[in-house]
Parts: C-alpha cells; structure tokens; sequence
C-alpha cells in the first residue's frame, strides 16, 4: 500500500470525487455522476478495501436524505427475530412489530452506521400511533443516548406526547441547525431539551400549529446560551426575549412570527444592538415596534426587511418608516404587507422616499390608500435603478395606475423581470393595434407579469400591447384582486402571446433567409 493512502484527508479527497452528483458537484474538473451511479460507486469503494470504508460509508449514509427513508433502512439492519417491518405492495411501512425487547449486541450493527447519519427529518410518515408506540418501545433498550450521535440537520413535526418521548432520542448535541414545527407543547419542550445539552447552534426555527398559542417568554430562558446562532425564527417574541436576542453578535437572520409585548422595550445605543443582522422578517406587529427594532445607522449591514401584518396609526407613518429602513447602504430587498383592519385610509400621494441605489426587490401591499399614480410612478423608477421585483398590491378603487404605468416600466426599468400591480383601464376599449404598432420602447428582462385590470375586456390586444413592450414575457397572472378577469380569460391573453411570439420569430427567420439569399443571388449576379 502506498503510503499516501496513510493520509485520512487524501483518502477522503479521492472518495468525494465519487460522490460527485451532477447537481451537487462542487470540485473543478471532477466527474459528473447520477445520484444512482454515485452510489454505486460510494458502494464499490466500501467493499474494494479496508482503506476506503469508512470514508466511502461516511459519504454514502451522511447524504442519503430526508424523509423516513433514513430510519426506514436504519430499521431494516435490526435482526430479523427480534422485529418486522411490515409492508404493503408499494414497499410502504404498513406496521412495526416488536417480537422481543433488544438486547446491546442487537444494536451492535445499527449504530456501525447510524453514527455516520448527517441529516433527518421525522414527518407524518412515522407519526402515527402504529408506528410511533413501537418505536418507542424499541429505542427504550438503546445502548447508546441518541441513535444518531453525530447528526448535524434535524426536522422535526409534533403530533402528540409519543412524538415527544421519540424525539429525545434525535436532540444531539453535535447538531448546527434544527426546525421544530406542528403541537405547540411539543415544540417547547424539545427546544428546551435541546438547549439544555447544545450551545453551539447556528440555525433554529420553531413554528406552532395555527391558533395556538405560546406563553410569554418560553424561549427566554435560554436563547442567550446561543452564542453562535446566525439564523432563529420565533413563533413568539416578547420584550425581556428581544433584549437577548439583540445581544447576539453572529445572528444575521431573525424571522419572528409574532410580537408580544410594549411597543418602547430597548434601551441603550441603537447601534449596539443587532451589529450583524441582514435579513429581518417581522409579523403581526405594530409600526411603533418595528421602528424601535430596526436599525437607523447607515452602517448597519441590513440587506432584507420584510414586514408582514403591520398596523399602521396614520399614512404618514409608513413613509417614516420607510425613510428610516431604506438608511442602509446594502439593503436589497424591502417587503411591507399592511394589516386589513389598519387605519390606512387616507391616499399616499407619492412614496418617492424610496430612493436606493441597490435595492432589487420591492414589495408594498396595502388595502386602503393608494401607492402611486402614473407620473409619480414615472419620475420614481429612475430612483430605484437596480430594481428586479416589483409588487404594488392595493384593491383597485385606489389604484391611480394606468396601462401607461407598463410603458414607464419599459422605458425607465431595463433590469426589472419581475412586475405585480393593480391597474386602472379606464379606457381600455380605445386601445387599438395600431397604437400597438407605434414605436414603443422595449424592455428585454420582464418575463413575469401580474396585474389586477378594471376591465377584462379585448384581450387580443392587450397580449399585442404586452408582447410589443416585453419581447421577454413568458408568465402572466390575473392579480390581486377579486375583481380581476378570471384565470382562463388571462390563459387566453397567454395563448396569444405565444401565437405572436411564434409568428415574430418566423418572420425574423423568414427576414434572416431572404438577406442570405438575396445576398447570394446578388453575388451570382
């Protein structure tokens, strides 16, 4: 043997090249294999020598995926007298059946491999009773704490109280990031057990099932232990909860669900708080909140907000928040969604206060009051220059945005792919091809388009008028709003897209063929 085969790394180097699947190749020059022929290659390798063995199974088990398949094959190296996986045609697990209590050397086999198991996720599959109970009963007489000492991704959905005593078997401590999701008390429980042994997280995310509550402060008494945590979502949050977690030197993305608490909670420099965050997701909470959080400094490395179910005292309110968002140098992506019953009646003549030289997406949904009419529209966009996602959602009796508002777009938008808006059409059956013929600038990017229309009428020439402003446009939905043209009407628009597209195309190639041909006969000529 030689003796560069005594290197563990180079080892390991020469076995990655065979896990190498087509979609998750990450070495120049290295072959590309189906998921198929990378596992039996990984297989191959096991088998050929004592030298690749562990290296090979390491990859082999540490990628085999989510679902129940894991446990699923981890179940079938049991010894076959002592329990049966009972399937159905389709190779289903039916039941789980426990002829006798496991003894250590039972186990023996199992945790050869389970220890090199990386990643699971427990879902419905194993949640009902016919399976959960059995196995329960089966890892009561595991040797070892957790049947995957080594797993690093954990999901995990609760259901009931075996869900529970299951789980305890799975919270290792070696594991980096973990979502928790379904029975409110199931979720606390195993965050709280989790937190008890694992201080070095770096993702978690809890979310409850719908309508349920969680006690104030349920996460507080140990969020401060994870120092290293950079990504946490929140069913709930309150104010003693937010002062830990603004603490948090390495957390660059909080999503919390909910706040619960008063609206003047933080105290100290503002600048001292969140020092690394990028991506901030906030729901169902009140504007004073939400701009007591986020920060004011142009310094803050903040490249993401979204503001979901917020409530809002006055109009005027929402371009102070914006003005004081909008301060970071890197923000990219700025998302408010306005809470129905909130006290946004009065019009937004102008939120021209959005002005930023990187931002790329672009999301304002409110149900009362309107966004922009067609000239503030026009002498905005070349504010937003980097501009790629646009969504303006308002109910159509504010809407003050016309079809002209898609011509401001090609003009004034050359990057934007994306575009949703509710549209005026006032005079929509004026619309005639030949004022689709005139010259109209072209915008090249768009393929995306939603719009909420007035009037769902002379589709023929609204996919005219459409195709001739972006030649790129390949998806087209009906909107926002109820008022809309149903979706077959706007299946139709589609369908005369592509005739027209197809026909552009053909007189292009028909064009290109006459130019070489004319330029041929000219030479003979």
């Amino acid at each position: 043997m030689h003796r560069i085969f005594c290197i563990p790394e180079l080892v390991r180097l020469i076995v990655s090249y065979a896990a190498c699947e087509e979609e998750h190749n990450t070495f120049d020059g290295a072959p590309h294999f189906s998921h198929e022929d990378s596992q039996r290659l990984l297989a191959g390798l096991a088998r050929t020598s004592t030298i690749f063995t562990d290296a090979a199974l390491d990859f082999l088990w540490g990628n085999i995926g989510y679902g129940p398949d894991v446990l699923f094959l981890v179940l079938r190296l049991l010894p076959q007298n002592c329990a049966r996986l009972l399937l159905d045609n389709e190779g289903n697990v039916v039941s789980l059946v426990v002829d006798r209590p496991l003894v250590q050397s039972d186990w023996t086999r199992i945790l050869w491999y389970s220890k090199r198991v990386k990643t699971y996720e427990h879902d419905s599959y194993w949640s009902a009773s016919v399976h959960l109970r059995p196995l329960c009963l089966l890892f009561s007489t595991l040797p070892a704490t957790f049947l995957f000492p080594n797993l690093l991704e954990l999901s995990w959905c609760f259901q009931g109280e075996d869900d529970m005593q299951l789980s305890s078997r799975f919270l290792s401590p070696s594991l980096q990031d973990v979502w928790f999701s379904g029975d409110t008390r199931g979720v606390l429980w195993a965050s709280t057990a989790l937190a008890a042994q694992n201080h070095n997280l770096v993702g978690f995310s809890a979310t409850c099932a719908n309508g349920t509550s969680v006690e104030p402060d349920a996460f507080g008494a140990f969020l401060g232990s994870w120092k290293h945590i950079r990504s946490l979502r929140l069913p709930a949050c309150t104010a003693k909860e937010l002062r830990q977690l603004s603490s948090l030197a390495a957390l660059t993305s909080l999503v919390l669900d909910t706040f619960v608490g008063p609206s003047k909670f933080l105290d100290g420099n503002r600048d001292a708080r969140f020092v690394a965050l990028k991506y901030l997701t906030l729901g169902q909470i009140s504007l004073s909140t939400a701009a007591d959080i986020l920060p004011t400094t142009d310094k803050s490395p903040l490249e993401g907000v979204r503001l979901v179910g917020l409530t809002l005292p006055t109009t005027n309110t929402l371009v102070d928040l914006i003005t004081g968002i909008i301060h970071s140098r890197t923000l990219n992506t700025l998302h408010i969604q306005v809470k129905g019953d909130s006290d946004f009646i009065a019009p937004v003549h102008s939120l021209t206060c959005i002005r930023h030289e990187t931002l790329t997406s672009l999301c304002l949904c409110v149900d009362g009051g309107y966004l922009f009419d067609d000239v503030d529209f026009a002498d905005w966009l070349p504010l937003v220059p980097m501009l790629q996602e646009l969504v303006l959602a308002q109910m159509v009796p504010q809407s003050r945005l016309t079809l002209d508002a898609l011509v401001s777009l090609a003009e004034k938008s050359p990057r934007l792919s994306s575009f949703g808006a509710t549209l005026r059409v006032p005079h929509f059956p004026t619309l005639r091809p030949s004022s689709v013929r005139q010259a109209r600038p072209q915008q090249e990017t768009l393929s995306t388009l939603r719009v909420g229309l007035t009037d769902p009428t002379h589709l023929h020439e609204m996919a005219a008028f459409l195709s001739g402003l972006f030649p790129g446009l390949t998806t087209i939905d009906h909107g926002f709003v109820d008022t809309s043209p149903p979706g077959r009407q706007w299946k139709e628009v589609e369908r005369w897209l592509d005739v027209i597209r197809r026909c552009r195309k053909e007189e292009q190639e028909w064009t290109l063929l006459l130019k070489t041909e004319g330029g041929r006969n000219t030479r003979l000529g």
